[in-house]
C-alpha cells in the first residue's frame, strides 16, 4: 500500500515555491503534517498557498475562473514527493431533489495537456461534453460511481457523496497512490488531501467534477423520458420553481429524495407518481 512507503516525520508534500516564481506570494512551506494525518481520523484541511488562493479569488471576482482557475501545482508537488499516480475525486448532484449523487475519479496523464479544464459549474454544457471526451481519451484512468435516491434518504447526502467518491476511487485501474478530494474525507487507506474549493483549484478534481456532472446530466435526460412532466432534462433534478410546481401537481416519483423537505411536503399529501412503472 502507498502508506507503507511514506517517510517518517513531517511530509513536505507541498514545499515552498521558488523565490524566482513571480506568481508565488506564499510565506512558507505548505506541509501536510505527519504521515498519519494523510489517512487517519485526524486528517486536517490545509490551506493552499496564498498565491493560489489569490488567483482563485481574483478570477472569481472578475468572473474569469473558466479561463485559468485551475493549475497542476498540486499534482506537481505530489510528483516531487514521490507519488506517481495522484487522482482527483468530486461529486455532482448533492443539492438536487431528484436522482442519484454521481461521483467521478480521474488520474490525469502528466504528459497530456487539455486546455480549459475547470470547475464544471463554470463551464457550459457543450464545453463540459467536449472536455469529458478529451479527459476520457487521455487520462491514465477514470471512473464514475453513484448512490441512488433511496440510499441518500437512508444515510444522508453527505455520507452518500463520500460513498460514491470512495467507490469511484476504488474502481480506478491503475489505482492511485494519492487522492485529492473536494472538501471531503474518504474512508481510504490511500493518502489523501481534502481541499476547500478543490474543483476550482486542482486540475484533477476539476476533471473529476466534469465527468461527474456530464454523467449525471446524461442520466437526467434518460429520467425525463421515464418521468415526463418534471422537465428533468432542463432542471437536472434541482429544486427550480417549475420542478417544485410539478411536484405539487404530480406528486413525488420513486427517484425523488423523500428526505428532502420540498419532496417530503408533497409526498405526505400526494401518492407517488408513476409507481406503476416499477
Amino acid at each position: 500500500m502507498a502508506r507503507s512507503n511514506l517517510p517518517s516525520g513531517n511530509l513536505s508534500l507541498f514545499v515552498e515555491e521558488s523565490a524566482n516564481d513571480a506568481d508565488c506570494s506564499c510565506s512558507g512551506p505548505f506541509e501536510l503534517g505527519r504521515p498519519e494525518s494523510l489517512t487517519g481520523p485526524g486528517q486536517h484541511f490545509p490551506t493552499p498557498p496564498r498565491y493560489i488562493l489569490n488567483k482563485y479569488r481574483l478570477n472569481k471576482s472578475r468572473r474569469k475562473s473558466h479561463r485559468n482557475g485551475c493549475t497542476r501545482w498540486f499534482e506537481k508537488q505530489a510528483a516531487i514527493a514521490g507519488f506517481e499516480r495522484p487522482a482527483g475525486a468530486d461529486e455532482a448532484g448533492r443539492g438536487a431533489l431528484f436522482g442519484p449523487v454521481m461521483a467521478a475519479a480521474v488520474i490525469l496523464d502528466p504528459s497530456s495537456r487539455i486546455k480549459g479544464i475547470n470547475d464544471s459549474k463554470q463551464l457550459s454544457a457543450a464545453r463540459r461534453e467536449e472536455l469529458e471526451t478529451q479527459i476520457k481519451a487521455t487520462a491514465l484512468s477514470w471512473s464514475v460511481a453513484e448512490v441512488d435516491a433511496g440510499e441518500i434518504d437512508r444515510i444522508n447526502v453527505y455520507q452518500a457523496s463520500r460513498v460514491a467518491m470512495r467507490q469511484a476511487v476504488l474502481t480506478l485501474h491503475p489505482e492511485p497512490d494519492f487522492v485529492f478530494v473536494d472538501a471531503l474525507r474518504l474512508d481510504l487507506m490511500t493518502p489523501q488531501l481534502s481541499l476547500i474549493h478543490g474543483d476550482a483549484l486542482c486540475l484533477s478534481i476539476a476533471a473529476a467534477s466534469i465527468l461527474a456532472k456530464v454523467e449525471r446530466d446524461r442520466r437526467m435526460q434518460e429520467y425525463e423520458r421515464i418521468f415526463p412532466g418534471y422537465n428533468l432534462g432542463q432542471n437536472k433534478g434541482y429544486g427550480t420553481s417549475e420542478h417544485c410546481a410539478a411536484l405539487r401537481n404530480l406528486g413525488a416519483t420513486p427517484q425523488h429524495r423523500q428526505s428532502y423537505a420540498p419532496v417530503a411536503a408533497v409526498a405526505a399529501a400526494k401518492p407517488k407518481a408513476a409507481e406503476s412503472l416499477f
